[in-house]
């Protein structure tokens, strides 16, 4: 009797436990699609095309992004391995969007102040000027007296 006593009692105590557990703040299986609203699906599958490349503002990119980082658990796969490679795709279509703003912010830096580029594209307008200059008057040489209509 009490071994059958002791027995129950653990079993108890070991399903308590078990029913008890923490479960990881970051993933929180759903039992269902349907918990996801269509505005949060709107706001992945933007995401998503942003990531790819779509036309976007720093300002939509830094949005989604947090948007993404601030999603707590898994929103539509189920068990925890699939929910916990979920989180982890989500966090990096994330960065991929951080990645965007950064390139962005160094392409318009590249575009106005960089000074290396504007030294390159100076010393390249000079070249140009002076391979055309020299190709003109190369051509100067080659024109037969009166073939040259004037504009000379």
């Amino acid at each position: 009797m009490k071994l059958t006593l002791l027995s129950s009692s653990l079993a108890l105590f070991l399903c308590q436990t078990q029913a008890f557990a923490p479960v990881s703040p970051s993933i929180r299986p759903r039992t269902s699609v349907l918990a996801v609203t269509e505005g949060e699906t709107d706001t992945y599958f933007r995401a998503i095309k942003c990531a790819e490349g779509s036309s976007s503002t720093l300002e939509e990119l830094e949005k989604l992004a947090t948007d993404l980082e601030n999603v707590l658990g898994s929103q539509y796969e189920e068990g925890i391995e699939n929910c916990e490679r979920e989180v982890r795709d989500r966090m990096d279509v994330a960065h991929m969007l951080r990645l965007r703003i950064e390139l962005q912010l160094r392409m318009d830096y590249l575009k106005g102040e960089n000074l290396f580029a504007s030294d390159v594209q100076k010393s390249h307008d000079r070249d140009e000027r002076r391979r055309f200059k020299e190709l003109l008057e190369a051509n100067r040489d080659k024109v037969v007296d009166g073939a040259d209509l004037g504009l000379w």
